[in-house]
């Protein structure tokens, strides 16, 4: 905050809470509501999860689905960049497309994170769903079937391109 020049009431005033607020977030480590947050992050020009790590942390599963392991907040949003070192590796596969999808799909055996796509959300402040296969016919396999659908179109990706 000093380095940009910010003080608690001026930052209080552009997220609209109180400059106590703010202190406490300063100096006792305390965690704005996820919202107020986001706010905070972008008058601040940086990442939220830089400011608050807790807020990357994965929380408990609703009892939506067995299937359902637990739901994460947000991901990385330069996934490419992360993984296009691991294009080369044996057993590793990464591939882009082309296709408009409402979520992003990232699969591992019996087990996939399932972005999903928010309008007026970006992706990596999206939830993600941390699946494991259940049962035939459920959650998982439903992503799955998609996953194989567009993955047979998609174009592998290699660490040089």
């Amino acid at each position: 905050m000093a380095a940009g020049g910010w003080t608690y009431a001026a930052l209080a005033q552009q997220v609209e809470v109180d400059p106590k607020s703010v202190e406490r977030w300063v100096d006792l480590g305390r965690i704005p509501r996820r919202a107020t947050a986001l706010q905070a992050a972008k008058a601040l020009g940086e990442d939220v999860h830089a400011l608050w790590p807790a807020l990357r942390q994965a929380r408990p599963a609703r009892a939506i689905s067995p299937e359902l392991v637990a739901l994460y907040e947000s991901r990385c949003r330069l996934a490419l960049m992360h993984y296009k070192p691991l294009a080369d590796t044996p057993g590793i596969e990464v591939r882009t497309h082309g296709t408009t999808l409402y979520n992003s799909l990232y699969r591992a055996d019996d087990q996939q994170l399932v972005n999903a796509h928010i309008w007026g959300v970006n992706a990596y402040a999206a939830p993600v769903w941390h699946l494991r296969r259940h049962q035939e016919s459920g959650m998982f396999d439903t992503y799955a079937d998609s996953f194989d659908a567009v993955w047979a179109t998609a174009t592998p990706v290699r660490e040089e391109d």
